[in-house]
């Protein structure tokens, strides 16, 4: 979800689907009935246009995670060793986006200083019930740069996202045109 630039009391939706969706039932369960039934847009062009050695503008709202793999003998499925646990320092979810870009065909545009060129821009613990349970998860949004390293593998985290959590909101990488002006 984001801001809408042409309308300050709107916000925008942005959901990638194999599937062109029909958000027709989403406006009458808000009470919205007849309300025009949004925009879409073909991400072919885009993906088409993907290279390695480009580099993009990006933003991505994720959910940083580890596997730590100990157990104190309480699970009742043995089979499951370990807890999900979000990274919560900044230099922390930096390093787990530059591992991530090693698997999804980019990397980190970094300065002179070799610096990333790459901003948490909001860090937040999100808590909310699904299911009868308590849910929670470490997000953070990463504004940036980044350069294509394997256009295959950044063309499927365009499609897939990126991380955990990606039902509740986590995952979508947008990019748009970067130059270094």
């Amino acid at each position: 979800m984001d801001a809408n630039p042409r309308d300050k009391d709107s916000l925008w939706l942005y959901v990638v689907s194999p599937e062109r969706p029909d958000f027709t039932h989403v406006a009458d369960q808000y009470g919205w009935p007849g309300a025009a039934p949004g925009e879409t847009k073909d991400y072919s062009p885009l993906l088409d246009k993907v290279a390695k050695g480009q580099s993009w503008q990006f933003r991505l709202k994720a959910n940083p995670t580890r596997l730590v793999r100990t157990d104190k003998g309480k699970r009742p499925n043995e089979k499951v060793v370990g807890t999900i646990q979000g990274y919560v320092t900044e230099t922390q979810q930096i390093d787990w986006l530059r591992r991530q870009g090693n698997v999804h065909g980019f990397e980190l545009a970094v300065w002179e200083d070799a610096v990333p060129y790459v901003t948490v821009t909001q860090r937040r613990k999100e808590r909310f019930s699904r299911q009868g349970s308590t849910v929670t998860i470490s997000t953070a949004v990463f504004d940036g740069v980044l350069t294509v390293t394997d256009a295959s593998a950044f063309s499927r985290a365009l499609c897939q996202g990126v991380g955990r959590s990606k039902s509740f909101g986590c995952g979508l990488l947008t990019i748009a045109p970067w130059s270094r002006g």
